[in-house]
């Protein structure tokens, strides 16, 4: 990884999706330090992407529903023994 050099070009088109995912979290990180509510936060968040997705394409509605899909599933184990691992600490 240390070997890719990106520009600061490459981070303007947002040839890896950096570019995205900065606006994503700076936008989040504004809303919750105006107090709102991680999970509306968060759920919206998901539901406008969706809606986004639908509206500029089928195909890319699918390629997102289909990410969210494969990737929710293979982090869902590690979420769940790392919830484990913390509740274990608070006994």
């Amino acid at each position: 990884m240390a070997d890719n050099k990106n520009t600061f070009s490459d981070f303007m088109t947002d040839k890896d999706g950096d570019y995205s995912t900065a606006q994503f979290l700076a936008l989040a990180q504004k809303m919750l330090s105006e107090g709102r509510k991680p999970r509306k936060i968060f759920l919206s968040m998901y539901r406008a992407a969706l809606t986004a997705s639908a509206e500029h394409s089928i195909g890319e509605h699918y390629y997102l529903v289909k990410m969210i899909a494969v990737d929710a599933s293979d982090y869902l184990p590690e979420i769940n023994e790392l919830v484990d691992e913390m509740l274990e600490r608070l006994d």
